[in-house]
């Protein structure tokens, strides 16, 4: 499996962060988040949830890969999520039931919504869709959700 690794310089323990990339999987993204969580002190850690399989170029295709039991099955871990009430891609509803189906099977879980957000709004590498507000909210509130944790 393909992972995506950044840690601090310097000696010392320092706690390891796993980040689910996306859809667009190990992408500049992914890499900026891996790379922002090692300047922060952490060992920060990127795998390919796609390694079950050859690479789908077909987004929509490559997303319905993503209910594979095996991938469900190699997450398991407290899970801090961002999530954008001006989507449908999960929509609020949906963001509900994922809070639900995490509570039913003890994943501890912080979920943080954001109006005026739409689906990847923290991404930079889509300008049409990157909001900086938000992002900059989220990743403050990922930060403290890590500081509580580790």
């Amino acid at each position: 499996m393909r992972v995506c690794i950044a840690a601090p310089d310097g000696p010392g323990a320092h706690p390891l962060v796993i980040v689910m990339c996306h859809t667009g999987g190990l992408d500049a993204f992914t890499e900026d988040r891996v790379d922002r969580l090692a300047a922060m002190g952490l060992i920060a850690a990127a795998p390919d949830v796609f390694h079950h399989h050859a690479w789908i170029e077909e987004r929509e295709a490559r997303r319905a890969s993503l209910r594979d039991r095996r991938i469900v099955n190699d997450i398991r871990a407290s899970i801090a999520h961002a999530c954008q009430n001006d989507d449908t891609e999960p929509s609020p509803a949906d963001v509900n039931r994922l809070e639900e189906e995490f509570a039913r099977h003890a994943i501890e879980c912080e979920f943080h919504r954001f109006d005026g957000a739409g689906h990847a709004f923290q991404n930079f590498l889509g300008p049409e869709r990157s909001r900086a507000g938000p992002a900059e909210q989220s990743w403050a509130r990922t930060l403290e959700f890590l500081a509580r944790r580790l």
